[in-house]
């Protein structure tokens, strides 16, 4: 059974793959030289959403500062 693409499938994953490149070609050029403060390392598109506490917040950024040091003075 062979692979067979139609003209749509090959449209579609080729915009697939452009939206891809375009992103990496992005956030390449887009970084900043300058270093940012110590944290933890966001996710593609969501960030640090994931880190942020949903209960007992002033203990989960008491926990983060001891980790990664105060994020202002």
């Amino acid at each position: 059974m062979a692979l067979s693409l139609t003209m749509y499938d090959a449209l579609t994953l080729l915009a697939f793959l452009a939206l891809i490149g375009g992103y990496l070609i992005y956030q390449t050029l887009t970084s900043p030289n300058d270093p940012y403060p110590p944290g933890p390392r966001p996710y593609p598109f969501i960030g640090n959403l994931l880190d942020v506490p949903t209960s007992y917040q002033e203990r989960a950024f008491a926990d983060l500062a001891k980790i990664y040091g105060m994020s202002s003075q």
